[in-house]
């Protein structure tokens, strides 16, 4: 009698331990390296942002996060590796907007970025910049669609990669403003910002990094911020949206593109551990340090709760969605 009484109590404390499972994992967690997969060759955006967090997270949290580039098929192979990991807490996901511009530009992606991940939280976002040569005739957005409007399939504005932030931003300028220019496809900013500043290309949106070492030496010069608001970098250059000319103000009113990254768990994974992810990082991106590390990638701290992180990259989707439908964009 006495044995099975102790047997059910055993089985009572765990029932119990399941019932409060959630506090449980957390508070043991992480017991063991975590490995925060990076979609990415190493040294772009999402490399530098990735391994910001990693390191942070490691010592906020007395384990190692390990960065893993594991890249391949436009963050497709990585993605697809968290998606199909344990759903524990240990196998991470650092990404960024071609993450879920994905399924829309390619077919047979093994993974929906809604649905297969748990969201923790976008970490930080940050502008995009219209840059042209610093010998082009514009100086203004104004300047840029007088003389695109004038000249129609003259003028340029690359691609830096399809599917990027980038891509759908002059797609979106385009739209927009009616203007019919050139867009010649790059693998990368790297060669597109230097067709640029040469003047083989007239304009191309790119990312603070790409761009401000060049701005500073007076090579290029900035037409233009994608945000809504102003960049902390360059706060005397207006955004795109306010230096539109008195035509095109409605229409470019609401205009925005940020680049963004953000971070995610395989589907399933206990919500505890997403909420001790996601109050860790929300506290360490506003460390004085990280926040200066950020500010030399052009960015500035999110640390959105996993419910605002959701709702924002649903918005993203249906934005993008909108976009190729509306601007007739066609991937191959």
């Amino acid at each position: 009698m006495k044995r099975a009484i102790g047997v059910w109590r055993c089985i009572a404390c765990a029932l119990a331990l399941i019932a409060a499972g959630g506090p449980t994992l957390a508070q043991n967690y992480p017991g063991r390296p975590v490995r925060i997969i990076l979609p990415v060759p190493p040294g772009g955006g999402v490399d530098v942002l990735g391994r910001i967090i990693s390191q942070k997270l490691s010592e906020a949290l007395g384990e190692r996060f390990v960065a893993e580039n594991r890249s391949g098929a436009s963050t497709v192979i990585g993605s697809t590796a968290v998606a199909r990991a344990m759903p524990d807490g240990y196998t991470l996901l650092v990404n960024a907007a071609l993450f879920i511009a994905g399924p829309l530009i390619t077919k047979n992606v093994p993974y929906d970025p809604v649905t297969d991940f748990a969201p923790v939280t976008q970490i930080a976002a940050g502008p995009l910049f219209l840059v042209t040569s610093a010998k082009f005739s514009a100086n203004s957005i104004t300047e840029l669609i007088a003389l695109a409007k004038a000249r129609p399939g003259e003028l340029s504005i690359a691609n830096p990669g399809t599917g990027s932030t980038m891509d759908f931003a002059q797609a979106m300028f385009r739209l927009k403003t009616g203007i019919r220019v050139l867009t010649p496809a790059y693998n990368g900013t790297g060669p597109a910002v230097m067709d640029v500043m040469t003047g083989q290309i007239t304009a191309t949106f790119t990312t603070p990094p790409s761009a401000m070492s060049l701005v500073r030496n007076g090579r290029l010069k900035i037409l233009g911020v994608s945000s809504k608001a102003r960049s902390a970098l360059v706060p005397e250059m207006p955004t795109i949206s306010e230096s539109a000319p008195a035509d095109l103000e409605s229409a470019l009113a609401d205009f925005e593109f940020i680049t963004w990254g953000g971070l995610w768990a395989p589907a399933k994974t206990p919500r505890d551990i997403v909420d001790k992810l996601q109050k860790t990082v929300a506290q360490i991106v506003q460390r004085p340090e990280v926040r200066q590390l950020l500010a030399t990638q052009g960015l500035e701290p999110v640390a959105s709760t996993p419910e605002q992180f959701a709702d924002f990259t649903r918005g993203e989707i249906d934005k993008l969605a909108k976009l190729i439908r509306d601007a007739n964009l066609k991937f191959e």
